[in-house]
């Protein structure tokens, strides 16, 4: 199973292949942004058959709350996205430039 790992700067949260699948299938479409930035990172997470990580920007980041704001407002959101949702749900800060 490919579990995707998403990295929001400092936090790391699992989201199941399953998950991963079902958004990219089910709500990838809700969001022009979501198809070209998010949706390929996760199918290929999905096909590596493995946990993979992906580092979220801050333009993946907002794509993100767009389709958790869906995905809640239909009542979908289970618990397993929940923590993702809510790490989402902070703006990623850059490390400070030497």
């Amino acid at each position: 199973m490919g579990a995707v790992i998403l990295v929001f700067g400092a936090q790391r949260k699992r989201l199941s292949e399953e998950d991963a699948r079902w958004i990219c299938t089910s709500w990838g479409d809700a969001n022009l942004a979501f198809v070209k930035r998010v949706a390929p990172k996760f199918k290929a997470a999905i096909e590596a058959e493995h946990e993979t990580e992906v580092v979220v920007d801050e333009d993946m980041r907002q794509d993100l709350v767009v389709i958790f704001e869906r995905i809640e407002a239909t009542g979908y959101m289970t618990k397993r996205m929940r923590p993702v949702q809510e790490a989402a749900a902070t703006p990623i800060t850059l490390p400070p430039s030497p």
